[in-house]
């Protein structure tokens, strides 16, 4: 798995040296995500991510899309305390929350003028940056990091719209859906990262597409 994501960087490098238009930005996003085999949290949680576009257009219709991003997830579940007998005496809600610096790496078809649809699938890795539980145990250490596995990698698709304001400034609107490929625990029991992303981003235009099309009206 690292190996190929070392030789897709690699082909990503070798794609922006010849993109026509490359164009920066920021995105912020609702998430709801959840780790599977990871009992007894098996509930999706509700959470974000933030960060960096970068985008590198061949033409009106191919982009290649990377991001570097800050991204909250987890799962949420109940925990049962027994007693001597084995009867739940106490049951309460606990969620584990996983921090990430994400790198996802999308190729997109698009169409359209200033409103343009598109849809994208690609890659994405993952380094843990901390992990912990809330609520808090008193006397107990709420940081699980240790837990799991510092990487995290898996594919990503999604579609959406953007919406060109002027010759810099274009907004966009998608859907994406992250599906992990990697175990993220330790104990070996195969649990996978997934989430669903509602993004919305504006990107700022460094040069080229966006330019020849206003040129063209």
């Amino acid at each position: 798995m690292m190996k190929a994501i070392y030789l897709s960087m690699l082909f990503f490098v070798s794609v922006v040296i010849q993109a026509q238009t490359i164009a920066i930005g920021g995105n912020c996003a609702y998430s709801n995500s959840s780790v599977s085999n990871n009992a007894p949290y098996t509930k999706s949680t509700n959470n974000f991510k933030m960060g960096i576009n970068f985008q590198y257009a061949f033409d009106a219709y191919f982009v290649l899309v990377s991001e570097l991003n800050y991204e909250q997830k987890g799962s949420n579940g109940d925990i049962n305390y027994t007693n001597t007998n084995g009867d739940i005496t106490l049951t309460y809600n606990k969620t584990q929350y996983l921090h990430y610096a994400t790198l996802p790496v999308l190729f997109r078809l698009q169409y359209g003028n200033k409103l343009k649809p598109f849809i994208d699938a690609g890659f994405y890795y993952g380094f843990l940056v901390n992990a912990w539980e809330n609520p808090q145990t008193i006397g107990i250490d709420h940081t699980v990091t240790s837990n799991f596995n510092r990487s995290d990698a898996g594919v990503c698709y999604g579609l959406g719209l953007t919406y060109q304001l002027n010759k810099q400034y274009t907004l966009s609107a998608e859907w994406r859906m992250n599906n992990g490929l990697m175990d993220i625990s330790k104990s070996g029991n195969n649990a996978r990262n997934q989430s669903n992303i509602f993004q919305l981003s504006v990107i700022y235009t460094l040069n080229g597409l966006n330019k020849k099309v206003d040129e063209k009206k």
